[in-house]
């Protein structure tokens, strides 16, 4: 997936929508699987999520030691991992995996956020979400959700 280095203000120049922002472990592998952002950037998509709102965008927040929101996408489609047109391949094989959880397949190219959104305040233990305008003007990961 092609990733491109950018401040959050080059965002106005998309339309405003909703943002879901996932939570994630750094890249790391464990047994040869990946996980965090390795995953992300490998697949363009990610995966794999109970999701019930139908977002615009795709924020990855990596937890503890970066702490921070790191990367922006704008979401291609939401697809069942047992389906052909998925892009993760062995999906069955991810202990974070059960048949109602869905893939986020995402438009390239990624966004590598210069101006990284830091963690501050409530834990984020889940999904969450915003809006577009609030995701570019937030401060902290507090201003995200009031």
């Amino acid at each position: 997936m092609k990733v491109y280095r950018k401040d959050r203000e080059y965002l106005k120049n998309y339309p405003d929508g909703l943002v879901v922002v996932c939570p994630s472990t750094p890249g790391f592998e464990v047994e040869n699987r990946l996980y965090g952002e390795k995953f992300l950037l490998k697949y363009g998509a990610w995966g794999f999520v109970k999701i019930g709102r139908y977002p615009d965008y795709f924020s990855l927040y990596l937890s503890s030691p970066i702490k921070k929101i790191r990367f922006f996408g704008v979401i291609e489609n939401i697809v069942d991992p047992t389906k052909e047109d998925c892009r993760v391949e062995n999906y069955e094989e991810y202990d974070v995996y059960s048949p109602e959880k869905k893939v986020i397949h995402l438009e390239e190219p990624l966004i590598e956020l210069n101006d990284e959104i830091p963690f501050e305040g409530r834990p984020i233990p889940g999904r969450r979400y915003t809006t577009l305008k609030e995701f570019i003007e937030a401060e902290t990961t507090d201003d995200l959700w009031p």
